[in-house]
């Protein structure tokens, strides 16, 4: 089992009951002994909207919010965890706010609950782009039972390990079914189509594909062993554009978690990556994002 030291939960806050992202950050933190924050958002309100209003009512007004919201958060600890959550509630820029939170308390997982409305969505993607540490995306219709992992030879190998781990551990936990993949393409134009690579002859662009293919498929194998999967029976090796790749396996198995990979080697909270990018814009289920470890490392930093 993965085990997290400190969770950063992000709830939906409009709604009345505690959402779902906050009882599976406790069942988590049970599971794993880790410390859960909620984090109450307020955004910032646009200035055209206070023009008229005196400066001192602005601040009770705000105040008020506030307090409605920790009152709120502070019932939905006692309801899960009989108080036991620390609450916490900010305003202004949400990425800039977690990222901040992250760097200061070392929390090595954010659990974001996604109500799936475009508004949501917007915001959570800020929020994914800029977090160094992984990023759950939780969406309503999570169980845990339709785990995909996907892979990818160009993330460093504490990057492909990181996402075996996560992705077994949630399927362990929800006693689920874990399938792991891995898209190829070939980068560029396609020697095999006409004008693609006009130097080779058929023969050559053949044994080119075959070569590409091979070693897409043996850095696959290689860390599926790493991960301790070897021989995994439903493992998937596929020819075709990642993300799209992604988005039918998990339609066809009706997946409920994916667990990706995004950014480069050694640039922690900088970008997505266009895979990344797309999964999180055309995927139903719920999306656990892995970054890349600060200097690259061989080694994953949270506990086993």
């Amino acid at each position: 089992m993965k085990r997290f030291r400190s969770i950063l939960v992000i709830p939906v806050t409009s709604r009345a009951d505690p959402p779902t992202a906050l009882t599976e950050a406790v069942s988590l933190a049970e599971n794993s002994g880790a410390h859960v924050k909620m984090l109450g958002h307020l955004p910032d309100v646009p200035a055209s909207q206070w023009s008229a209003t005196p400066r001192d009512r602005r601040s009770a007004f705000r105040q008020h919010q506030i307090d409605v919201l920790r009152d709120r958060l502070v019932a939905w600890s006692e309801q899960v965890s009989d108080g036991l959550l620390e609450v916490e509630v900010s305003s202004g820029s949400l990425p800039l706010e977690v990222a901040d939170r992250v760097v200061r308390d070392g929390h090595d997982l954010v659990l974001v609950a996604d109500d799936g409305t475009g508004e949501s969505s917007a915001a959570t993607l800020g929020l994914v782009r800029t977090c160094p540490c992984p990023v759950w995306l939780l969406r309503p219709n999570f169980t845990g039972r339709r785990v995909l992992a996907a892979v990818d030879p160009d993330h460093s190998a504490w990057t492909n390990r990181l996402i075996l781990e996560l992705a077994r551990s949630q399927a362990e936990m929800h006693d689920g079914e874990l399938r792991v993949m891995h898209a190829w393409e070939l980068a560029g134009a396609d020697p095999m189509a006409p004008g693609g690579s006009s130097f080779l002859s058929s023969e050559e662009a053949a044994r080119f594909v075959t070569d590409v293919e091979a070693a897409h498929r043996a850095a696959f194998d290689h860390a599926l062993e790493d991960a301790g999967l070897a021989g995994l029976a439903s493992a998937h090796f596929v020819d075709g554009a990642p993300a799209r790749a992604i988005h039918g396996l998990a339609e066809l198995y009706r997946t409920d978690l994916l667990v990706i990979g995004a950014g480069a080697a050694g640039q922690p909270g900088i970008g997505l990556g266009s895979t990344a990018e797309q999964v999180l814009a055309e995927a139903d289920a719920s999306v656990l994002v892995v970054k890349p470890a600060p200097e690259a490392s061989d080694t994953p930093t949270v506990n086993s």
